[in-house]
């Protein structure tokens, strides 16, 4: 059809398919020019935009690795459980010296603040990989082999320069002595709540036919991700506030997933927690070789953080009435 239009003074419309057609290469040209400029310019502007959250970017394939660690630790213990006719991990135990600690294996075994649990180690806990599998230490070791597991690649934490092992620890409310009783040498299992052998205040939990009355399985806290320089036995202490203003923590969790913690629950499932009071929670200096935190400098009256992990650590006994944030 264009072949049978010729362009002259007295036909314009030809003129202008001559313009616009006759030379169709190089208005191709320009255009693919054009558009690549445009592009530059719009990645441009996206990288200057973006920049502040790709800088950020790192932390999320090692939160999701995290999570996954927990849930591996997580079915080690429920499969334990199975084992064991109900009974779970011992949790709680006292750090070295007590000889308590050696008496009994549990979920696992270690002081990463430079204890050594045995004499048949030469090495520190804190960097002792072999210790978390060792099954006279650790009742999980026949279920989880693998030692990076129980270790956030987030925590870059240290002991005399080389990398401590663990990064999770267990609610302290839960698990039970070798005979399955609520004794753990000299002490009581979850005696920092407070709560006793009988009668006391707060749910211990040895069985896991004990996860009843006020929390069910997937709202009981099993394994935190804790601050690594608060990290001394296997358990994570917690103390119920007494009223609205006495919420601190005893032992601290972590904020190394930008003001953040990994957590997993009873029945399996974990999760990131935002912790809405990070100020509350001692800074992370990876490279240091710190045997304790002075908590008395991080209490805040009514922290919800606090409150919040109050209603996943225990739930009241029956025809008990603390008070419960």
């Amino acid at each position: 059809m264009l072949k049978n239009i010729h362009s002259s003074p007295e036909n314009p419309a030809a003129r202008l398919v001559e313009i616009s057609f006759g030379n169709s290469s190089r208005a191709k040209d320009a255009f693919t020019r054009i558009d690549l400029l445009v592009a530059v310019v719009v990645l441009l502007l996206l990288a200057l935009t973006l920049s502040p959250a790709l800088a950020r970017t790192h932390l999320k394939p090692q939160g999701t690795q995290c999570l996954y660690n927990l849930r591996q630790l997580t079915l080690g213990w429920t499969m334990y459980a199975d084992d064991s006719n109900g009974k779970v991990a011992l949790t709680h135990g006292a750090f070295p010296p007590n000889p308590d600690y050696n008496a009994w294996p549990r979920w696992v075994a270690g002081d990463m603040r430079g204890g050594r649990v045995s004499d048949s180690y030469t090495n520190v806990d804190a960097v002792n990989a072999a210790l978390l599998v060792d099954p006279k230490f650790s009742v999980l070791g026949p279920y989880v082999k693998i030692p990076a597991l129980f270790k956030c690649p987030a925590d870059l934490s240290t002991w005399s320069g080389q990398p401590k092992v663990r990064s999770y620890s267990m609610n302290a409310a839960v698990g039970c002595g070798a005979n399955g009783s609520a004794q753990d040498g000299n002490s009581t299992i979850g005696h920092w709540l407070p709560s006793q052998p009988a009668g006391g205040p707060w749910r211990i939990y040895l069985k896991t036919s004990d996860i009843v009355g006020g929390l069910g399985p997937a709202d009981l806290l099993l394994l935190v991700e804790e601050h690594p320089d608060s990290i001394n036995d296997g358990g994570f202490a917690f103390q119920m506030p007494s009223n609205p203003s006495q919420t601190a923590w005893i032992d601290f969790p972590t904020k190394v997933h930008e003001n953040a913690g990994n957590v997993s629950f009873a029945d399996g499932h974990v999760e990131t927690h935002q912790w809405k009071e990070p100020q509350a929670i001692p800074p992370l200096i990876w490279a240091t070789d710190t045997v304790s935190i002075d908590g008395s400098s991080f209490i805040f009256a009514a922290n919800p953080d606090v409150k919040w992990a109050a209603h996943h650590i225990s739930a009241p006994i029956a025809n008990a009435a603390p008070y419960w944030p």
